[in-house]
């Protein structure tokens, strides 16, 4: 009732009643289209109307501001600013950015969203790149930090393991860990990768050959025959910060091309550099009009947590200063006679000073009994660290990290492990990792190039496993592929070789040193199956009962 009131109050400065009010947000949302105004007589009233009304909703937490023009759109959504392109012609790319995207219809298109959400809804949240300026100070936050982070390290923690190829046995195999391990390091090249993408919405790895100058403008295509990459070239790879590139020639006007919204060259630091060179890392893709805006990259995730961090660091500090006047000692003393004496006023400090001095659980404080007390008044903080609480759990989610991984807090309840919000934690980070499949997959065939001289196409990677080992549910699933194998051998779906065979290529039981060809025993021990199929020719006894084949492979997989 009080804010409708100011409100009214409002209305009447700028035009004397509330339904003038609605008047202008007419003409408002009128201009916003480019339409005459239905009520033109209401210009003279804009002045006043915006500041007093402007000032007002914005102290009650809403936000209304004039319709943006067109130019005020390009400004704000156009390329952002950074070190890519030289600063001689860093204004003309910008401007030719502006005028290949407007060609397009992409400013006009957000113009339009933008004025019409602002006129039907009376708000004008305009969501945009904060900058990378920006992005550096949140990269200092811990908060945003530890949780970036985090899934940096889980992406990247347990790595790859190389597998296939067919020339050279498993040496190629071998050899190609021991590089990406060793030589090349792709594991920390990768992990300040992702942190980059997880700070600033997006990574360049530059892949190094030797090139330089004009050079650096040509394709660098991965492949057999390429000069650049032959063997025994050098060869590495290195992280560039999005604030050093630009994009520099894309094609916005041509949504049936593969390469839309796709820079092909990049200004790297005032050097032109071909994408081929580059591979390009972000997570979250911005939509197609916003492209422009994040410098062709994702959207990053610190952006995206600092509404909640500042949630967060409020509600804490606000329970801070809490704590502060959680107990008032209150004197209750005549005032008046203090400052009508002589030297009253410093009789008075003297006391309070030696008041709250010996104020504790062992002090005695005497005051006059017929005009004076001492009061002691408590401020109630029941529900304060629930506040907090909620806070930090919703700062967890917009993260995707569980508490217990984010914070080392256990969770709270009965019986309560946390193993599934771990789980579902684990999943992510296995969508992650897949998202950067295709980098790290040119990465080990430029090093097959400079290494070998060519591409074996059968060499491949998986990603280790990312959760931790849970040894009784490993055993559990050992033994039931086993006692399948059993099973179906028995059955005659498979044949002893075959069970064998797939036993021991399954990666979880750990049974790869079993050799390829059965021991001259157990072949024996067939033949004899063969010869006598009824098992009543042989009156020999076995000792002691055989051993349990699939228990005993259990252990050996568990």
């Amino acid at each position: 009732m009080k804010r409708n009131n100011r409100a009214r109050r409002l209305g009447k400065i700028a035009n004397d009643g509330l339904t003038e009010m609605q008047k202008f947000n007419a003409n408002q949302k009128a201009l916003a289209f480019g339409d005459p105004e239905p009520f033109p007589e209401q210009g003279k009233y804009k002045n006043i109307r915006i500041n007093d009304v402007y000032s007002f909703l914005t102290s009650n937490k809403q936000v209304i501001e004039p319709a943006l023009t067109l130019e005020d759109v390009k400004e704000r959504f156009s390329i952002p600013q950074t070190l890519g392109a030289p600063r001689d012609i860093r204004d003309d790319e910008k401007e030719r950015f502006n005028m290949t995207f407007d060609s397009a219809g992409g400013f006009e298109q957000l113009h339009a969203t933008l004025s019409g959400h602002l006129a039907d809804l009376g708000q004008f949240p305009v969501a945009g790149f904060v900058g990378y300026g920006v992005l550096q100070n949140l990269a200092q936050n811990p908060a945003i930090s530890r949780a970036i982070s985090v899934v940096a390290d889980e992406v990247t923690k347990n790595w790859i393991e190389i597998k296939g190829g067919e020339q050279e046995d498993a040496q190629r195999v071998n050899k190609l860990t021991e590089l990406v391990a060793g030589r090349y390091d792709l594991q920390r090249v990768f992990r300040n990768a992702v942190r980059m993408v997880g700070f600033y919405g997006g990574a360049l790895i530059f892949i190094d050959t030797g090139a330089s100058g004009d050079e650096l403008r040509l394709p660098l295509p991965i492949e057999k025959g390429n000069l650049e990459l032959a063997k025994g070239n050098r060869l590495s790879f290195r992280v560039i910060d999005p604030v050093n590139v630009s994009p520099c020639d894309y094609n916005s006007s041509d949504p049936l091309r593969a390469d839309y919204m796709k820079p092909k060259t990049w200004w790297v630091a005032g050097q032109q550099v071909h994408a081929s060179r580059l591979l390009v890392l972000y997570d979250d893709e911005p939509p197609t009009l916003l492209k422009p805006a994040y410098n062709f990259l994702g959207i990053p995730l610190a952006q995206k947590l600092a509404d909640s961090v500042a949630h967060w660091n409020a509600s804490r500090i606000t329970v801070n200063n809490l704590l502060e006047k959680l107990s008032l000692l209150v004197m209750q003393t005549s005032v008046d006679e203090a400052l009508s004496t002589a030297g009253g006023i410093q009789m008075l400090d003297m006391r309070m000073k030696a008041l709250e001095h010996h104020r504790n659980n062992n002090s005695v404080f005497m005051c006059d009994k017929e005009s004076e007390a001492v009061q002691n008044v408590q401020t109630s903080i029941a529900g304060a660290a629930e506040i907090v609480k909620m806070n930090r759990e919703d700062f967890a989610a917009a993260v995707g990290v569980p508490g217990v991984k984010l914070f080392g807090l256990s969770p709270g309840g009965f019986n309560a492990t946390g193993e599934s919000d771990l789980k579902s934690f684990y999943d992510h980070v296995r969508s992650q990792q897949e998202i950067y499949r295709p980098q790290i997959q040119r990465c080990l065939n430029a090093i097959q190039l400079v290494t070998y001289g060519d591409i074996d196409k059968t060499i491949y990677f998986d990603f280790a496993q990312v959760s931790p080992d849970n040894g009784t549910a490993m055993t559990m699933n050992n033994s039931t592929k086993i006692n399948s194998i059993v099973a179906a051998v028995g059955a005659g779906l498979l044949s002893a070789e075959e069970g064998r065979e797939f036993l021991r290529r399954d990666p979880d039981l750990g049974l790869d040193f079993i050799d390829e060809e059965p021991p001259e025993d157990l072949e024996q021990s067939d033949m004899d199956d063969e010869n006598n199929p009824m098992g009543g020719a042989s009156n020999e006894q076995p000792n002691q009962e055989s051993p349990d084949l699939s228990s005993m492979l259990s252990q050996l997989g568990g």
